[in-house]
């Protein structure tokens, strides 16, 4: 067998509204993700995450609609869990500035740095400007431990958003489970 090197795909787990603005860029958004609406205080920090593990992004689009159902913001129509996948040149992908955690044992720094983004910071240890991507296990914040099974790769400059191509709806849902 020949190994091909192929793309990577990842997935990103939200709602169908969000996932069909991801789908159609705009000229302002030709990668189609705006990190400006990302959330601070992550394992990472501020920034766009995906995972390589469909189930994961299928749990995380029913959490996300099920918490857009039950907010006080009505929405004028049903909100229906969904998934975008994204396929990465590998290639690409290994020349952006990477900090990557195989597990929360390999590096001693993993739940240092996770403390600090928790607390706001972006990753970046005596940079100038944070990694363009982080990878690693997904915690179970603030109780502590893993997600056993689960990763997260987090995206942080519009640089490291430029590899995420052919975005796609992988899977809708209302909801999945």
């Amino acid at each position: 067998m020949v190994w091909r090197n192929q793309p990577l795909v990842v997935y990103h787990g939200t709602y169908d509204q969000a996932a069909g603005q991801m789908i159609r860029p705009a000229k302002s958004l030709p990668n189609a993700v705006d990190l400006s609406v990302g959330r601070s205080f992550l394992d990472f920090g501020k920034g766009f995450y995906t995972t390589t593990v469909l189930e994961q992004a299928v749990a995380w689009a029913n959490n996300r609609a099920r918490r857009m159902r039950a907010s006080a913001v009505k929405t004028p129509y049903p909100v229906a869990a969904a998934v975008v996948a994204f396929e990465i040149d590998r290639t690409m992908l290994g020349r952006l500035e990477s900090l990557v955690f195989l597990t929360d044992r390999d590096s001693a720094g993993f739940w240092e740095l996770v403390e600090q983004c928790r607390q706001g910071a972006h990753p970046m240890h005596g940079r100038t400007r944070p990694y363009d991507v982080v990878y690693g296990p997904v915690t179970d914040w603030p109780r502590g431990g893993l997600l056993p099974g689960y990763t997260q790769i987090s995206f942080h400059t519009e640089h490291a958003l430029s590899v995420l191509e052919s975005p796609r709806i992988s899977h809708i849902g209302r909801p999945f489970v």
